[in-house]
């Protein structure tokens, strides 16, 4: 007796029938427990939107952001002053940011392809504390309480608001999956990596999904502080965690950095459940959309499957003698998917913008 199937349902793939997805059985050896192996929805809903926005914010300052406070004794004008670091991929997305939040700056940065919004004004600076306090998860929330003590010892508020006390909310120890932040996280492009892994020696085919996350830091002691919260990010991606040295821009030699990284199906499908939900937004979401598609036709086994094409659509090489070829689809489509996404994108839609987190 045939399992009952999880229709598996995505825009723009050829899965139509039962046949082609992926069923879940006790009898099967490869199965997994059902909340793991099936795919919740692959469609963000409104309402997962509303109230969002804050967390988001404080994931993307925590994961590529910095906060700079004056020490308390400078007797200049300086101001406090946010920045949060983008790739030059997401120079729209930025634009689209400030638009949102109504203040905000673009700087280019010293390094390549990179550039940065910069947040100094009191409106603005007053509103992000306002949006992120309670919301932070890493060790740069010392950083935040710095700003809010600057900001209540300067009487930075509005005129009648001056005798109100901002008070440094603790770390958000709430499930990953339950609020946007790791999506603000995972919005930094180099240490964020969607792959698709397509191996076939014409004896056996292996296609894979694969999700990774880094976060390195100069200063030793910080890093080993993250050491925390990249071991909750990876028990949440049922990953492992572990430490690598990698090579990073106008640093010598190389870096220790902290990685999960999730190989398994049952990881891929977290991965896809929680990003259909809290969608990343910037330039990334791209990479993860194709990431999905990849999945779904993994998942249906597409890879696997044979379809009989016109030796037309091919070069003269591959004309079979009946005028006809045997070819894989289904691997064939995952190779072109991936073919586009990453460092090899050329063209970048943002029609997903239409929709976007709700303060």
């Amino acid at each position: 007796m045939k399992a009952t199937p999880s229709i598996i349902k995505k825009r723009d793939l050829s899965i139509r029938t039962t046949e082609d997805v992926c069923f879940v059985s006790s009898q099967n050896d490869h199965s997994y427990d059902l909340k793991q192996r099936v795919i919740v929805s692959d469609k963000k809903s409104s309402m997962d939107l509303i109230g969002q926005l804050g967390y988001y914010l404080a994931g993307i300052l925590e994961g590529d952001g910095t906060i700079i406070v004056p020490k308390s004794d400078n007797t200049n004008k300086t101001v406090p002053s946010i920045y949060i670091s983008f790739h030059i991929n997401d120079l729209e997305f930025a634009k689209f940011l400030i638009s949102v939040l109504g203040y905000g700056t673009i700087q280019k940065e010293p390094t390549p392809k990179a550039f940065r919004l910069v947040i100094r004004n009191r409106k603005g600076i007053l509103d992000i504390i306002n949006l992120v306090n309670g919301k932070f998860r890493t060790p740069k929330i010392s950083a935040l309480h710095l700003l809010i003590d600057w900001v209540n010892d300067k009487n930075l508020k509005r005129t009648d608001d001056k005798n109100i006390v901002i008070y440094k909310l603790p770390i958000d120890h709430s499930p990953l999956e339950s609020n946007s932040w790791f999506a603000g996280f995972s919005c930094c492009p180099e240490v964020v990596t969607f792959e698709v892994r397509t191996s076939d020696d014409g004896v056996k085919r292996n296609f894979s999904t694969v999700f990774s996350i880094s976060q390195s830091r100069i200063d030793s002691h910080l890093f080993r502080a993250y050491e925390q919260i990249m071991s909750i990010i990876a028990k949440f991606l049922l990953a492992k965690l572990s430490m690598v040295y990698i090579s990073t821009y106008d640093r010598l030699g190389k870096q220790a950095s902290w990685r999960a990284k999730s190989t398994s199906q049952r990881g891929s499908i977290v991965v896809v459940n929680y990003f259909s939900k809290y969608p990343l937004f910037n330039s990334k979401q791209l990479d993860f959309e194709d990431w999905s598609k990849c999945l779904h036709l993994i998942l249906a086994k597409a890879h696997y499957k044979i379809a009989e094409v016109k030796s037309s659509d091919f070069d003269e090489e591959n004309k079979g003698l009946d005028g006809k070829v045997m070819i894989n689809t289904g691997a064939e489509k995952i190779k072109v998917i991936k073919s586009g996404m990453n460092r090899s994108r050329i063209s970048f839609n943002w029609d997903h913008l239409n929709s976007f987190y709700t303060r």
